[in-house]
């Protein structure tokens, strides 16, 4: 937990460095490293699966973190229930993939049901 909190933060002050830009800027070392910082965020963000606007939480959270503002939630009673949350979403992202992974198998089935067995078992 301690490095998803700390790698967070480094995408939050990735973004407030190109808060108003479009699109960042890769043009030195040091900018490609943030950028790819927050790449390597993403991957431990993944699980997941924020929308945009939980997105926005997230980075709030690390901004006012790595900007030491007061705290909006008590970290100890949330810190806790963050494993719960991306377990919850695991089990969404299974469970829908699963749904998906059947309509396939019974489009699959229904397509050999109606092949002609080939002349030799005629």
């Amino acid at each position: 937990m301690r490095t998803l909190v700390i790698w967070s933060t480094a995408l939050i002050l990735a973004t407030a460095v190109n808060a108003g830009a479009d699109e960042p800027t890769l043009e030195t070392d040091d900018q490609r490293t943030l950028y790819a910082l927050g790449l390597t965020i993403n991957r431990s963000l993944s699980p997941f699966n924020l929308s945009p606007s939980e997105l926005e939480l997230v980075e709030a959270g690390l901004a006012d973190g790595s900007l030491h503002k007061t705290p909006k939630v008590d970290l100890e009673t949330y810190g806790p229930k963050i494993k719960q949350f991306q377990e919850a979403r695991a089990a969404a992202v299974a469970a829908a993939e699963r749904k998906t992974s059947q309509v396939v198998v019974d489009q699959a089935a229904r397509g050999r049901a109606r092949q002609k067995p080939p002349r030799a078992w005629s």
